[in-house]
């Protein structure tokens, strides 16, 4: 990772103060002059005038790379005080922990800022509705919101520090894998407004059990500001929130919540309908991704920005405009095949909105899903994969193919609810060039093809692999 870091940080002794460390200049003179521009955590990405964060992980030690950084013109190192320190000159800021002394310097950054603070966590749909809404308030003035999905301990404080000054409002993504991260995030940032998408089963497999997930979700709601809310689905109980039922609004469907859909319409173009407010009713609002997956954005976003305080107009432009940007479920044509290609990630909730996109989209063409291994689920990852089998036979495909060793149990569980045997194509990791054959030489010329996995399984590149088959014969 690395960032541009905002302007009022880029001093030295600020940033230290900020980030309540110790600043030694092993020049003793050289920090008077100098300003860091950027902060990386890997040394490749190091630019000239950069602080390097050398970070202990499982698989790699930062300290390794201090001195490549400084090679690169590192001009200041980030490190706990174990780090075995090079013989040159530079700034050396030292804490105890380097992902913590960020946070302290994006909480810093949070209360000097103006802007309204808006967080967006949830087990699935938290970049769409991150990147939806950030170009919808555009409409209203400038945002700075989270890049790709710097969503994690250490993603969001990088993210926050890289905000220019003079923005209306942030919009940061937050995605947590064990327990004890989302309260430290969400007191990082003090929300004015924290969105929870919905809460499954994705990376459930750090957690344990449903209901430590749903707390550790709930707790995105743990900090807000003296002005801040809560939207969230109308399915999870109030006591999942450590805040007052006051702050929390609904969004779902039916009566009893705070915002919900009305004279809804569904094609394989989208969703369309009137977004029913307490104080108001928004109509003529649509999104280009079809079903469940598709209204729920919609409903969630257009909310989300009734309580930001858009019009209906700026709201309506601006979903009109974010529905061509959004980057999932993106849907093309390879010669007469029509894939949607969902390859970003994957949980049982994720992929069943997936399937149900898929039969949309696909109108009369024959229906076919490539789905991998769902990755992050644990003890439960078994079971979990036997409901996807379930779930792609209830959707009517017509073909099904498995990628990894995980998604074997979705071909047998298809098997048992039955799907025919020629139907099922299985493949381990290993066998990419066989999945991508495979498919192209026994799916139907004219299928709609669904691609759907969790995003370490590069099943992209199968997708890629099938857009450039003229090698692929069969």
């Amino acid at each position: 990772m690395r960032i541009e870091l905002c302007d009022m940080l880029r001093v030295p002794a600020a940033l230290a103060k900020a980030m309540q460390v110790q600043l030694f200049d092993t020049s003793d003179t050289f920090g008077e002059a100098v300003g860091i521009g950027g902060i990386a955590t890997d040394s490749r990405e190091v630019e000239p005038g950069d602080l390097f964060v050398a970070l202990r992980g499982e698989h790699a030690d930062g300290a390794v790379y201090l001195y490549d950084a400084l090679s690169r013109g590192a001009v200041a190192l980030l490190t706990d005080r174990a780090a075995p320190m090079p013989k040159d000159r530079f700034l050396h800021f030292i804490a105890q922990d380097p992902v913590d002394a960020l946070l302290r310097a994006a909480a810093w950054r949070r209360r000097q800022s103006d802007a309204f603070v808006i967080a967006v966590g949830g087990s699935t749909g938290k970049t769409t509705t991150k990147e939806a809404l950030s170009t919808l308030l555009k409409e209203g003035g400038a945002v700075a919101n989270t890049v790709g999905n710097y969503n994690s301990t250490l993603g969001l404080p990088l993210s926050v520090l890289s905000f220019r000054e003079g923005c209306r409002f942030w919009v940061v993504e937050i995605g947590i894998n064990h327990v004890g991260e989302m309260e430290k995030m969400a007191q990082t940032l003090l929300p004015d407004l924290a969105i929870l998408t919905n809460v499954g089963t994705a990376h459930i497999g750090h957690f344990g059990d449903f209901s430590t997930l749903l707390c550790e979700k709930g707790k995105i709601a743990s900090h807000l500001s003296k002005r801040g809310l809560l939207l969230a689905p109308s399915e999870l109980p109030f006591k999942a929130f450590p805040c007052p039922r006051d702050r929390i609004r609904r969004v779902g469907n039916g009566r009893n919540v705070d915002f919900y859909m009305e004279n809804v319409a569904m094609s394989e173009k989208g969703v369309k309908g009137d977004l029913i407010c307490p104080d108001r009713v928004i109509t003529n609002l649509d999104w280009s991704v079809p079903g469940t997956v598709g209204l729920t954005t919609l409903t969630t976003v257009a909310a989300a920005a009734a309580l930001c305080g858009c019009g209906d107009d700026t709201i309506r432009n601006g979903l009109e405009r974010a529905s061509v940007q959004t980057p999932r479920l993106r849907t093309f044509m390879i010669g007469e095949r029509l894939v949607i290609d969902d390859t970003y990630n994957a949980s049982p909730e994720s992929v069943a909105g997936a399937l149900e996109v898929l039969k949309y989209r696909a109108g009369t063409r024959p229906r076919v899903a490539v789905l991998g291994d769902m990755l992050e689920l644990g003890t439960h990852s078994e079971i979990l994969h036997k409901t996807v089998g379930e779930a792609a036979v209830r959707s009517g495909i017509s073909m099904l193919f498995t990628f990894g060793s995980k998604a074997l149990q979705i071909a047998r569980s298809a098997a048992s609810c039955g799907m025919p045997s020629g139907a099922i194509f299985s493949f381990e990791e290993t066998e990419k060039n066989a999945l991508a054959r495979a498919i192209r030489c026994h799916a139907p010329h004219d299928a709609a093809i669904l691609f759907k996995a969790s995003g370490k399984m590069r099943l992209c590149e199968i997708v890629e692999m099938i857009r450039r088959s003229d090698h692929l014969e069969c």
